[in-house]
């Protein structure tokens, strides 16, 4: 089973390559891998292949040209699992056009053109994507607006792919959409600037933040991991699909 993921260095895409099938793992992202994800992929094995492709999704160049990640030479993709994401927080009297850039790039261009690019692959194996969006989606948060926008669209997107792809080319694609997650790099980055931004003491953050979940608890990314692997051999009667994750 051959696998593309993105934003496997950290965070949820690094738990999901910890533990996805593949014999053949495709990782992309701008940081390099470190040593211990490819220790702990036990799965890549007898003959498996763990690949990496250093690459800035924020960037145009990949898109541009085809030599950067150079899919062609690979046969069928079963499985394309967009999980790279970026956040910029603050408000929008502060807000640059470099932050909406940068984090509308990452969470809605890189998808639809990675879709692009691996649909011939996918296409062949009558493969499937995955969308990592997020609540932000349908929640709007204080002084997150690129965030939240640039999810709300990558919704948006999985749909119409879903509707353009799955009768035409037989290619699947859905999303999940989780709360919080605990201990990534994109939560401790919110976890420092939101009381920063919002003015919050100790306190009234954690106030805050146990208010906004069910349970007054934060999702693991070694569980979410799980589940999207678990539920990836459904994907064909997902297509379109969002699914909610965390409460």
């Amino acid at each position: 089973m051959r696998i593309v993921l993105t934003g496997a260095a950290n965070g949820l895409g690094k738990e999901i390559a910890k533990i996805i099938p593949a014999t053949h793992l495709i990782c992309i992202d701008k940081v390099q891998l470190s040593l211990d994800l490819i220790q702990q992929r036990i799965l890549v094995k007898d003959g498996g292949i763990l690949e990496f492709k250093q690459c800035d999704l924020s960037a145009v160049n990949w898109i541009r040209s085809s030599n950067v990640l150079n899919f062609s030479r690979y046969g069928p993709v079963d499985f394309l699992i967009n999980c790279a994401g970026e956040n910029h927080i603050n408000y929008l009297q502060w807000l640059s056009l470099d932050a909406w850039d940068y984090v509308m790039n990452v969470n809605v261009r890189a998808p639809c053109f990675l879709v692009k690019q691996l649909l011939p692959n996918l296409r062949s194996s009558q493969g499937s994507v995955v969308n990592i969006i997020s609540n932000a989606a349908f929640d709007p948060m204080t002084a997150t607006i690129p965030y939240c926008a640039s999810k709300a669209a990558l919704l948006m997107l999985t749909k119409q792919l879903a509707r353009e792809l799955t009768k035409i080319h037989g290619v699947n694609v859905w999303g999940i959409a989780p709360n919080k997650l605990i201990n990534t790099k994109m939560s401790q980055y919110i976890n420092r600037i939101v009381p920063q931004v919002r003015g919050w003491d100790a306190e009234e953050t954690s106030r805050q933040y146990r208010s906004s979940h069910l349970r007054d608890e934060e999702i693991h990314p070694a569980k979410l991991a799980k589940f999207i692997v678990d539920t990836l051999p459904h994907s064909r009667h997902l297509s379109g699909c969002i699914i909610p994750y965390g409460v």
